[in-house]
């Protein structure tokens, strides 16, 4: 028994995620490659975190922009057999911006050097003095071109962080030709549009399956198969990349058992529910191999029953139950934007002081958008 009730219900939220799905794509899409220690100078070899950081805050801080996760790109790179030695070369460069989709590449390497070897004459005067060139590009993936290039250095004695600094600053000042400032974002009325989206990596999910009641009621009533389940899941990069907010809507049934030796079927009743549960939970990524990842979650919500009695006269009532959540899904990554996922999860409702356990297992699909 599906409702018209429920499918509004459903409608609407699919209306909200591709909404949102939207707002998302009308920001450009940036990847910021590692800034790699090109020979591997074991005493700098920490500067390939600070200068990739560096870089990364200070085009947050200036432009409007959705950052690729870095957990996303690795795989990109690791499935095309491209070593992280070589991000900083223009054809890596351009080939992960072509195969990630992405509309700017961020790429570079750096050297330490003598002071001698500089190309600033300030530098080379000062003599005994190491030096840290960095060889920065900024592509357009989009019209497969360089939209900069250069080299900056810096002392990488005692003034290596302002050296660092330097660097980041030199590239917002160039990636002004290709990013919309925050500024600029803000006066089209644009929402979500900061350099760190407080929701990104947008994913929509069908699935069928079917469970059963534990403890409480269970007694009384029985699941009818199958369950049907959609849902709307989106990272949270300013927190983790790897932390994600799942929305989840899933069609059940159940039905008195006829074995059971109550009134309603002493009179030939017959009671139905149709059950809509609405929740909401904190999922985390964790990546097994190459395709296939595990992402527990944990949450709540509400059960929304329409309850259905048909005999001598028809009833109708509705009510809804708070629950608690958890579950598990495991994920097989099909190609770029399609996962097939197995979902087992278990909602404790409340009803009084009666708990009662609905456990579910599914299978389906995701899209990411």
């Amino acid at each position: 028994m599906y409702t018209f009730r429920f499918t509004k219900r459903l409608v609407l939220f699919l209306i909200f995620g591709f909404s949102l799905s939207l707002s998302a794509a009308q920001l450009k899409k940036v990847l910021i490659l590692d800034i790699v220690n090109i020979e591997k100078n074991s005493n700098y070899q920490y500067l390939e975190v600070s200068i990739t950081e560096a870089v990364a805050n200070s085009l947050k801080k200036k432009f409007a922009f959705e950052e690729m996760r870095k957990y996303d790109w690795e795989e990109v790179a690791e499935n095309n057999y491209f070593f992280r030695d070589d991000l900083y070369t223009r054809s890596i460069a351009m080939n992960m911006g072509l195969l990630s989709k992405q509309d700017v590449v961020i790429s570079g390497g750096f050297k330490i050097i003598s002071s001698a070897k500089a190309k600033s004459p300030a530098l080379q005067k000062e003599k005994d003095t190491e030096i840290i060139a960095t060889e920065v590009r900024i592509l357009d993936i989009a019209k497969k071109r360089i939209i900069a290039e250069f080299v900056e250095e810096g002392p990488a004695d005692n003034r290596i962080f302002q050296s660092v600094e330097k660097i980041a600053i030199r590239i917002s000042e160039e990636a002004r030709a290709v990013l919309p400032s925050r500024e600029e974002w803000e006066k089209k009325g644009a929402t979500g549009g900061s350099s760190e989206p407080i929701f990104g990596d947008y994913a929509i999910g069908l699935r069928a399956g079917g469970g059963l009641y534990l403890g409480g009621w269970a007694s009384h009533f029985e699941l009818e198969q199958p369950s049907l389940g959609i849902s709307f899941l989106f990272h949270i990069p300013i927190l983790w990349d790897k932390l994600a907010v799942q929305v989840d809507f899933m069609q059940t049934e159940h039905k008195l058992k006829e074995d059971v030796d109550s009134s309603l079927n002493n009179m030939n009743y017959r009671l139905s529910a149709s059950n809509l549960i609405l929740g909401g939970f904190f999922m985390v990524d964790f990546k097994l191999s190459r395709n296939f990842a595990l992402h527990p979650k944990l949450g709540g919500g509400y059960i929304m029953q329409e309850v259905e009695i048909t005999g001598s006269t028809n009833e109708t009532s509705n009510n809804s139950l708070p629950f608690a959540g958890a579950g598990v899904e495991l994920s097989y990554k099909i190609n770029r934007t399609l996962n097939g996922i197995l979902v087992i999860q278990s909602f404790l409702e409340s009803e009084g002081e009666i708990f009662t356990s609905l456990n579910n297992i599914s299978l389906g699909i995701n899209y990411r958008m």
